[in-house]
């Protein structure tokens, strides 16, 4: 058998099949790099919901005295990034409040978005036993935690998903590849 001859078990490709096949290779090499990245963001994410919930489980509240009324100030926050170009106030308090736990008393200058609070009030404050002395008016919620654990498995599992897709049909991988494709050839001509 000459090497002239072309092999009849393998018939050429046309130009249409050859890029069928490279854009979906290139769609299973960019589902890949994506689940990655994504596995990686998710076990961050999965580590900061774990260390949020157990961060707010531990805390604990107490009724403190506001020793003196809230002195508040106005900040301004602008967004001249954005294309309203607008700018935004934010009421921002210092309340000075008494506490004690286990007969040890504390003063602390809460800060809060409130100026409700005058002198004599009650006002329900949280702090971590191990750090008294710093406490909290309002504590980021334990569901904040358990959100962000949930959305790190469904970005991990999505992430995963999409290359088993991808390898699995050759149509998803080329259509994740002609995607990629197109948004590199957009931010290039940009």
């Amino acid at each position: 058998m000459s090497t002239n001859q072309p092999m009849l078990n393998n018939p050429p490709q046309s130009l249409g099949n050859q890029v069928y096949s490279g854009t979906a290779s290139f769609g299973v090499l960019v589902s890949s790099f994506r689940a990655v990245l994504g596995t990686i963001l998710g076990i961050l994410m999965f580590i900061g919901g774990v260390y949020l919930t157990r961060y707010r489980s531990r805390m604990k509240y107490i009724t403190g005295k506001v020793s003196e009324s809230s002195s508040c100030n106005t900040k301004y926050y602008s967004t001249s990034g954005s294309k309203y170009n607008n700018s935004r106030e934010e009421l921002v308090c210092t309340t000075p409040v008494k506490y004690e736990i286990k007969g040890k008393k504390y003063t602390h200058n809460l800060t809060t978005n409130s100026n409700k609070y005058k002198k004599g009030n009650n006002i329900k404050i949280w702090y971590n036993p191990s750090k008294p002395g710093i406490p909290q008016y309002s504590p980021i919620s334990i569901w904040m935690g358990i959100g962000l654990i949930m959305l790190s498995i469904l970005i991990i599992l999505g992430s995963w998903i999409t290359v088993w897709l991808t390898r699995k049909y050759k149509l998803y991988g080329a259509v994740v590849g002609g995607g990629a494709l197109g948004n590199t050839f957009v931010n290039l001509v940009r």
